[in-house]
């Protein structure tokens, strides 16, 4: 490989780079927006779910939370595609800073170089496999972020529906008061 060729390739390599990481910044801004956005959602059916007294709102948070968790594992599972990718040219760099740095005296370096370079695959998207499935969530990042976030929710809203149930199944006694003729301030209530 002639040295036009080696310093066009670098140049493409700090290119892919470059973009790489402006992907990156793109999917964790898209990310916490979903995320606001799942929490408010998820929460105020939560709250609805107690105003009203309505089972049905806490199964509508429920689906909710999961179509949002969804949504979110596939931008966190991006996301650390990407940052796989981001990786792997940083590990590219690396080996051509040795070879800069130890220049014509080590003929080794310059080997490693051209071999990771000429390996490396260019494109942030050329990793990704065709079609995202749902054992692909395994591969989000942050795993435990997501998990632990989403869980939450979806207990919080099994647990709004199930108290809105058993509130409906057991009302509360309700009494009628009347007022005692000739008496100010004095009630007799009864259960109704």
């Amino acid at each position: 490989m002639n040295e036009s060729t080696q310093k066009e390739l670098v140049r493409l390599l700090e290119l892919d780079y470059e973009q790489t990481t402006k992907d990156i910044a793109s999917i964790i801004s898209s990310s916490f927006t979903i995320r606001g956005w799942g929490i408010a959602l998820s929460s105020a059916l939560i709250g609805l779910t107690f105003q009203a007294q309505q089972w049905g709102i806490a199964v509508l948070a429920v689906v909710v939370t999961l179509l949002i968790a969804f949504v979110d594992g596939y931008h966190s599972w991006l996301y650390a595609k990407v940052l796989q990718h981001a990786n792997q040219i940083e590990t590219v760099m690396r080996y051509y800073y040795a070879f800069l740095a130890r220049g014509d005296v080590d003929d080794q370096a310059r080997m490693d170089f051209l071999g990771k370079i000429l390996a490396h695959r260019f494109g942030r998207f050329t990793e990704i496999r065709k079609g995202f499935t749902l054992s692909n969530l395994r591969e989000a990042r942050p795993r435990r972020v997501i998990v632990t976030l989403y869980a939450t929710l979806l207990v919080c809203a099994t647990v709004s529906g199930v108290l809105a149930y058993s509130s409906k199944k057991n009302p509360a006694p309700s009494f009628g008061c009347t007022q005692v003729p000739g008496a100010t301030d004095v009630y007799v209530c009864k259960p109704k």
